[in-house]
């Protein structure tokens, strides 16, 4: 199935839950569908922590209306986030519906730059993608 739908994907990204925002953080945002490997956007937080929302292809809404859809009503995405001074933060299975922004919200962690940690309800290696590294 080709892609014809676009969804949104937006950043927030602080440190201790949400109580200071993080500016300056570099998202990288890749497919890794049939269909959406060739998809990537790049952004840097705002002064609020937050980046986006990036345009990112999908597949139409139509899919996602049918109570058993024969296709997948959503495109799949992996989300880096680095800043210097943090550990950076890997995002797998972000799931982006067309017409639909998903939030992430990146809570970073004090440490040592270029170490990857996962994202909430993710798992993680960055060796297994190497457009990640």
């Amino acid at each position: 199935m080709r892609y014809s739908g676009f969804g949104y994907l937006s950043v927030i990204a602080s440190v201790a839950e949400g109580a200071a925002p993080i500016s300056g953080a570099s998202v990288r945002v890749l497919g890794v569908d049939e269909e959406n490997r060739d998809e990537e956007a790049f952004a840097i937080t705002d002064i609020d922590g937050k980046a986006g929302p990036l345009r990112l292809i999908a597949p139409d809404a139509i899919y996602s209306e049918a109570p058993t859809p024969k296709e997948k009503p959503y495109a799949v995405y992996e989300v880096l986030i680095k800043k210097s001074g943090y550990y950076d933060k890997l995002f797998r299975g972000v799931a982006v519906f067309d017409g639909i922004t998903t939030v992430i919200e990146a809570n970073m962690i004090p440490g040592i730059s270029g170490v990857v940690i996962s994202g909430e309800n993710t798992e993680s290696n960055s060796q297994e993608n190497p457009y990640l590294e």
